[in-house]
């Protein structure tokens, strides 16, 4: 899990599996939902190459209105640190519901809605029903993904 500043939008194109895709983000739970090989763990990995590298394929603008692209490197590395320290906190989490039955994951699900902080969080599509929250579903189903 790593801790970043709360996050608005990305926009990758050209990376892992996904030829391209458009994500906005709500404060709050987030879910990146879909089957294997879908292009959930590339949107996170994304988000990590963005803060040290700022690659040209990956736009990420933050809630506050930053671009991390317009931001020298070494405000950049501060990210996560900022992200730690203030209450202006985004989880990017992969793979941590992975073990969990339905019963255990419809209790992180609604736990994590509750939280003040941005949860940004991929979920393998089980066939199930997600619990009676407030919660931004993002369905990998929407994104462009490489032949």
């Amino acid at each position: 899990m790593r801790v970043i500043p709360k996050v608005r939008s990305i926009k990758i194109s050209e990376k892992g599996i996904i030829k391209r895709a458009d994500i906005e983000f709500k404060d709050g739970l987030n879910i990146i939902l879909g089957r294997g090989a879908t292009g959930k763990t590339t949107v996170i990995k994304a988000f990590e190459e963005a803060i040290d590298d700022s690659p040209e394929n990956i736009k990420v603008e933050l809630l506050s209105g930053r671009k991390l692209e317009d931001m020298p490197s070494k405000e950049r590395c501060m990210l996560p640190i900022e992200g730690v320290a203030f209450s202006n906190r985004c989880f990017l989490m992969d793979g941590e519901f992975g073990g969990l039955s339905s019963e255990q994951l419809n209790k992180a699900l609604k736990l994590l809605a509750k939280t003040d902080n941005q949860v940004i969080a991929t979920l393998r599509d089980r066939h199930f029903k997600l619990p009676q929250i407030n919660v931004n579903v993002i369905n990998t189903a929407d994104f462009e993904l490489r032949d």
